[in-house]
């Protein structure tokens, strides 16, 4: 409801009906405005933090294709820049396995801006030392083995260890953290060679770890050095992104972590990870798959409370709606490393209709309005269940439109919803942002405390042939 039906009616009440309007009347408009204002000023400053975290992704992937170019025409790592002049500078201790500092800019040809993130800050660059040696990486068979150790630590006693040759770190919005406000960025500040992904499990380290990092080990540098970075040119073919546990192993060295007593959900524990030709990044929890027996696609896994009333047809690896106050997603971007213009995807469990329980009519429709059809011997019955999706078209900083992609009436649970050839009138776009929307009813009203929750199960980005034409909003799969 907007704030102004709050306000009193000044222009139809006569004056003599408003005895004592003054200071406490006044008080409580300036009040209301003053909220108002304030939630619009925090909504705004939440979007550009988003897009600035987005952003900083985007330019830690591009530094490190710039290091790979260096790898390859040099045959070794620059060392850190410790005195800011954007030059690379010999290593103070002969006993560092690792040096950290900050990216020596003018030695890669870049300016000074490209080395800093978008809160203005330089971005912190660590590498292995042996791996700076003239010559170091001149055999590509025997790289040296990386001495930068990062941790994830997206819950308690599953903790996974990566060995990187060289890491590039934003410290975010709030800067560097000790260790006492938060253990997650103390570790990743405290000038050893051991590093950290996320924030762990203790709800203190969450709420304010904001820290992004990039990194590539000595496989994944070797794996890029041997081809030509891509160019900013059009994708001439077809991208199929992986989204299955078998796909996705095979373009990656994560080591997965079953999450529940069958392992159907399996966790990468990262926030992101680079593939052929994309950047995958997860918002609200870290990136996640099917087990291979089920293969229902790529998800985000968190074990926040999700947004329903039925918690038991929900599991923690799909892409939804959590429970928290703003109701936060858990979202998917890809970042392309080339533009195109359309995409084509599948999204699997994206429901059309449900049969609900006696217990949630109770709760939710005590008078049965929404029922298909008259409640069962044990009180349940089908009703309306549109989950959806706002699919986010972006190219660089800036968002070109959204789509809304809707379940067909007939889809149940365990159906998959097919959106073919999704574009904005062929503008190019390099990110695509994958976000779940509150569930609706056959007219399009919000069903209250209730997300959606589904799996991206395939996707195609490409090029049009001809031209690209806008397809309606929202979509469904319906014939």
């Amino acid at each position: 409801m907007p704030f102004f039906k709050f306000l009193p009616n000044l222009a139809f009440v006569p004056r003599r009906a408003q005895p004592g309007w003054g200071l406490i009347e006044m008080a409580a408009v300036l009040a209301i405005l003053g909220f108002a204002t304030w939630a619009t000023l925090s909504a705004l400053g939440t979007s550009d933090q988003g897009k600035a975290r987005i952003q900083a992704q985007s330019q830690i992937d591009e530094l490190l294709e710039r290091l790979t170019t260096f790898a390859w025409a040099e045959d070794r790592l620059p060392t850190p820049d410790r005195n800011g002049n954007g030059l690379e500078d010999p290593p103070t201790n002969s006993s560092d396995n690792a040096l950290e500092g900050g990216l020596p800019w003018i030695t890669l040809g870049l300016s000074k801006a490209d080395a800093r993130d978008p809160w203005g800050r330089p971005l912190v660059y660590a590498v292995t030392r042996s791996a700076t040696v003239i010559g170091a990486l001149a055999d590509r068979q025997s790289w040296p083995e990386g001495k930068l150790t990062i941790t994830s630590t997206k819950t308690a006693g599953t903790e996974q260890k990566i060995a990187a040759l060289t890491l590039l770190l934003s410290r975010g919005q709030n800067g560097a953290l000790t260790a006492s406000t938060n253990g997650a960025e103390g570790e990743n500040s405290n000038g050893d060679a051991f590093y950290t992904l996320e924030a762990g499990r203790r709800n203190g380290d969450r709420a304010s770890f904001d820290d992004l990092l990039g990194y590539r080990t000595a496989g994944t540098l070797a794996v890029a050095a041997g081809r030509t970075p891509p160019l900013p040119t059009m994708g001439n073919s077809p991208l199929e992104l992986p989204t299955t546990l078998a796909a996705l192993s095979a373009q990656t060295d994560v080591t997965w972590i079953g999450r529940d007593l069958e392992g159907a959900v399996q966790d990468s524990g990262q926030t992101s990870l680079t593939i052929e030709g994309a950047r995958l990044i997860a918002e609200g929890g870290t990136l996640a798959v099917d087990s291979t027996s089920m293969n229902r696609g790529l998800g985000v896994y968190s074990d926040a409370a999700p947004l329903t009333d039925s918690p038991a047809l929900v599991d923690g690896g799909e892409l939804g709606l959590d429970a928290t106050e703003s109701e936060s997603p858990r979202a998917l971007s890809i970042l392309f490393h080339r533009p195109y213009e359309r995409v084509s995807l599948t999204l699997s469990g994206l429901e059309g209709r449900r049969q609900v329980d006696a217990a949630w009519l109770r709760s939710n429709d005590p008078t049965k309005k929404r029922c298909l059809a008259p409640p069962n011997h044990v009180g349940s019955c089908p009703i309306h269940w549109r989950e959806g999706a706002r699919l986010e078209f972006w190219d660089e900083n800036k968002v070109m439109g959204t789509l809304e992609l809707r379940g067909c009436p007939s889809k149940s649970l365990d159906s998959s919803s097919r959106f073919t050839n999704l574009s904005q009138n062929g503008q190019v776009f390099t990110l695509l942002r994958l976000v779940p929307l509150p569930v609706v009813d056959q007219s399009n009203r919000v069903i209250p405390g209730e997300g959606s929750f589904f799996r991206l199960g395939s996707l195609t980005a490409s090029t049009c042939e001809d031209s690209c034409p806008e397809p309606p909003s929202p979509l469904t799969d319906c014939p």
